[in-house]
């Protein structure tokens, strides 16, 4: 498998990429706490906001499972992307269960909380696992994608209600995407609005 380049983005400190991360969970749950009608479709194909809200929960939950796996020494292996990470998330969202959208909301935040607190206490130079297609990232490595999945949802929530969303500091939520082969070569022009395009959303 490939490999990336080293922790964990030139000019980047963990303290920067850590801000984006709480500023990312925050939003989320500040659009969805707006959440009157959990049946809104998102720009997600197929998913409604119940489900969003679900998957954001599912997503925080398994990573804490990379790092609990990390911290013992046994960083998992053959970890999802692409089609297989999707059929992941359509398993881990029905594993759910019947949770209603706004304990959904909660549950995400205190558990997304959580793994942030935890990314202060760890080395950012731990492998946290090997993933398909992409090969081995670190801890901090992981966690600018982690930046980058908190701030795109908000913007899917906020696309549910025809707003706009733009994050407080969109060069951190861009780094994250230049970690992935798929990403090409980093484009000029504004980072949030080039994020959006990496990830298959329209600007």
């Amino acid at each position: 498998m490939a490999s990336v380049d080293p922790l964990p983005s030139p000019g980047l400190p963990p303290e920067r990429v850590l801000a984006a991360y709480h500023d990312g969970v925050r939003s989320l749950g500040h659009l969805a706490a707006k959440t009157i009608d959990w049946s809104v479709p998102t720009p997600c194909a197929g998913w409604t906001l119940l489900d969003l809200a679900g998957h954001v929960l599912c997503i925080a939950r398994y990573y804490h499972r990379l790092l609990n796996a990390a911290a013992d020494r046994a960083p998992l292996d053959r970890l999802p992307r692409g089609e297989s990470l999707a059929s992941f998330n359509a398993a881990e969202l029905v594993a759910l269960g019947p949770m209603p959208g706004d304990q959904r909301v909660v549950a995400f935040d205190a558990v997304a909380r959580r793994y942030g607190e935890r990314l202060e206490e760890v080395d950012w130079e731990t492998t946290l696992g090997f993933w398909e297609q992409v090969g081995p990232l670190t801890v901090g490595q992981h966690a600018l994608l982690a930046v980058g999945e908190w701030h795109l949802h908000a913007w899917d929530v906020a696309r549910s209600f025809r707003w706009d969303y733009r994050p407080d500091d969109p060069e951190v939520v861009a780094a994250g995407q230049w970690l992935l082969p798929a990403s090409g070569r980093r484009p000029d022009g504004d980072p949030w609005e080039a994020a959006l395009a990496a990830s298959g959303r329209r600007p």
